[in-house]
């Protein structure tokens, strides 16, 4: 139901029986020139949201292709703004059709005021700010408003700018300004009743220039810290309405924040109130004391949401600081670039770039020497005792050490793992390890001849229910064990692949999560990485068997994984997988859009790494920085950690020499921080009482075994919940092979 309201402007209501309500509009603009979209929210009643959706493609009930953001709108009244560009990765003049929703109970309302088309021709905020009070930023000007007390950044491309509150409303009490030839300061010393705090916002010089602030608190009296929310806001600029306000809103569709314990970052590409793409990183190596100190952690702490970006300090309501403490509160980078392109290529490129600049201006720990050597032979001899052996018909592991023998739940993946490792390690040392054989010839029992399938962990000759990747890595690491000479290995891949390949056509190279292995329907989520391991599974192949067709498959597969952009990644080793892929395609073919293509899954990858020490709580004698999550936003895992390392070696030693210096970089610093990550995976090193002694199924971990802990989590959370991997425990043997 739409009602005309006084003035410019509608109302929406959601009329009796309905849970929502849409007008629509169909507008010829071109993206180029007037790319954004203004929504003005004069008012909402009560439980009342909206949303926007939107298409360049007629709409269709049965099969929509809906357009939105992330969140798709809001439940606050403010200037709201849509890069209709950036969100639909559109060019030139586009016919675009808008729908408007309000969501709520029946009769919620959402009142709009003017929405409008805008460009970016001007902006005001600058004008605040006196001419030599200015810091440049490239093409950015920065300073610090002491009638509203805080920092604005802004361009005159921008929609807008950004402003930076001064921590809690503290009242300016002194400000001053320091010019050098390589970096200038902009010093604000400010106050509440409980404590004194320091400003200090710095822009660096250099090929890429970083602005760079701190803020430091001294308490006055005993208090705790309060919430507060993240350090960045938007405003409006007169360009999209008059006065500059705080109450501004960004819907975008590519912008992401930090996931789990990863990197504290924010990407903000295409940001209409930056004018321009901007990556934010919180350092959080440097509040490590904080951390410490409130017996917190930052899970997630840095955000990227309608009305800003940065870092929300994690709070412990519970903790009163003494007067007296003095802490650091923030450390936070800020990269701005020209530049409006989604598109995933570019995107990727323009994220390594970025990171690798801040990612210099880290503090990086120094690596821990491991004799790896002395280590395998420990695993090796753990590996023979009871609490990780089964030597079942059909298995000779356990699936995590001390896990009771339940027939029928083999794991071929807990059966590789060790086996490829040992098997790269035997041949490395001349000898032979005296369970091989064993394994090996237990390996033919995971092969379901009726539909020439490979299983991993289904009790049943008839499964109703598997995971793709189960089914595709288990094949890559018998593609390793053939190339290493096992017959049985090789077999195995030949009766398999023929599967596989019908699989891959029926689900369009786009795997899902779970399948059923009998229809190869079925399909539930989706793991986007699977499509690259699936080319490398192919070149592989192609390498064992010589047949071209395997090289079609690769080919394929590959061109199915730039339309994910950067949010590529299911499991970390999969998407490494999927560069080394590329890099093998373009070794093969010589075509250079392969290795183009690779810097999508390189920054996917370096997107869920943790570029930060985790030294407070249980960790302050380990070390994990630039450790890679299992999976998005989850803990660190030695399985994944170390195949990673696998597969980026094998990338760097093909394709080192021809891709850009900061992929190049990122992906080297990983490998050199890899064997220390993974040395802090095994309980005889890692500091004591940090591993639970009873896993999450309540068995015993043994934490004088070389066997590696699945689960590595923050400061706070005991690791070790999951328990101690068999399949994770082939990282010692493999790099006892490294030089």
């Amino acid at each position: 139901m739409l009602n005309a309201v006084q003035g410019e402007g509608f109302r929406l209501a959601l009329p009796e029986g309905r849970s929502w309500a849409a007008v629509t509009r169909i507008v010829s603009v071109n993206v180029d020139e007037t790319p954004f979209l203004a929504i003005d929210v004069i008012s909402l009643g009560k439980g009342a949201s909206w949303a926007l959706k939107m298409d360049n493609r007629p709409y269709d009930p049965q099969n929509p292709h809906d357009i939105e953001g992330n969140p798709p709108g809001g439940d606050k009244t403010g200037l709201y703004l849509a890069n209709l560009k950036e969100m639909g990765g559109w060019k030139g003049r586009q016919n675009i059709e808008l729908r408007l929703f309000v969501i709520g109970q029946p009769g919620a309302t959402v009142t709009f005021g003017h929405i409008f088309l805008a460009s970016s021709e001007h902006n005001g905020g600058v004008a605040k700010i006196k001419e030599n009070e200015v810091l440049g930023i490239g093409d950015w000007r920065c300073g610090f408003s002491a009638s509203t007390s805080q920092f604005i950044i802004a361009s005159p491309r921008a929609v807008g700018g950004i402003s930076i509150p001064m921590p809690y409303l503290s009242s300016m009490q002194s400000y001053s300004l320091k010019k050098e030839s390589n970096a200038n300061t902009i010093l604000v010393n400010s106050s509440t009743d409980w404590a004194d705090f320091q400003t200090r916002m710095t822009v660096a010089s250099g090929r890429t220039p970083i602005l760079h602030w701190t803020v430091s608190a001294d308490w006055k009296q005993p208090h705790a810290l309060p919430s507060e929310g993240p350090e960045c806001h938007y405003m409006a600029g007169s360009s999209v309405g008059g006065e500059a306000t705080p109450q501004a809103y960004l819907l975008s569709a590519h912008q992401f924040g930090q996931a789990g314990y990863e990197t504290g970052e924010a990407f903000l590409p295409a940001n209409p109130f930056i004018g321009g793409t901007a990556l934010y990183v919180e350092n959080y190596s440097a509040l490590d004391p904080y951390f410490e100190a409130a017996h917190v952690s930052p899970d997630a702490a840095v955000k990227a949401e309608m009305n800003g970006f940065g870092y929300r300090i994690p709070v412990n309501s519970q903790k009163i600081f003494p007067a007296g403490t003095h802490l650091l509160l923030a450390d936070s980078y800020l990269i701005l670039q020209p530049g409006d392109s989604v598109q995933p290529l570019e995107l990727s490129e323009s994220y390594l770039r970025m990171m690798a600049t801040i990612f210099h201006a880290l503090p990086h720990p120094p690596t821990v020497q491991t004799d790896w050597n002395e280590v395998a032979q420990k695993t090796l001899h753990d590996l023979t005792l009871p609490s990780c052996v089964a030597n079942t018909e059909k298995s000779y592991f356990r699936n995590y050490v001390n896990e009771p023998w339940d027939s029928g739940a083999e794991e071929l993946m807990t059966q590789l793992d060790p086996f490829v490792a040992t098997l790269m390690y035997d041949q490395n040392k001349g000898i032979q390890t005296p369970w091989m054989g064993r394994v090996a010839d237990g390996l033919g029992a995971f092969y379901l001849p009726t539909l020439h399938w490979l299983s991993d962990w289904n009790k049943s000759d008839q499964p109703t229910k598997a995971d793709s990747w189960y089914l595709i890595f288990p094949l890559i690491q018998l593609s390793r064990a053939a190339m290493l000479g096992n017959s049985q290995a090789k077999d195995l891949v030949r009766e398999s692949l023929p599967y596989l390949i019908t699989y891959a056509h029926v689900c369009d190279y786009q795997f899902p999560v779970f399948y059923n292995p009998q229809t190869m329907g079925s399909h539930e989520y989706s793991e986007p990485d699977c499509t690259g391991a699936y080319a490398y599974l192919m070149l592989q192949s192609e390498e064992l068997f010589k047949e071209g067709s395997y090289l079609n498959e690769a080919k394929a597969a590959l061109m199915h994984i730039a339309p994910y952009g950067l949010n590529y990644s299911y499991e970390m080793h999969l998407t490494a997988l999927s560069a080394a892929a590329c890099a093998r395609m373009w070794k093969i073919t010589g075509d250079e859009s392969y290795l183009k293509l690779s810097l999508i899954p390189v920054a996917n990858f370096i997107r869920h790494c943790w570029l930060w020490d985790v030294s407070y709580g249980y960790h302050k004698k380990d070390s994990y920085f630039f450790a890679v999550s299992s999976m998005p936003g989850a803990y660190v895992a030695a399985f994944e950690e170390y195949q990673s390392m696998l597969a980026l070696k094998e990338y760097e030693r093909i394709a080192s020499s021809h891709i850009p210096a900061d992929a190049r970089e990122m992906v080297s610093e990983f490998l050199r921080y890899a064997p220390t990550v993974l040395r802090f995976t095994l309980p005889p090193f890692m500091a004591k009482g940090s591993v639970t002694p009873m896993n999450g199924r309540n068995h015993p971990n043994d934490l004088s075994l070389y066997i590696p802990v699945e689960d590595v989590n923050d400061g706070w959370t005991l690791s070790g919940g999951v328990g101690q991997e068999i399949y994770g425990s082939g990282f010692p043997m493999v790099l006892a092979t490294q030089k």
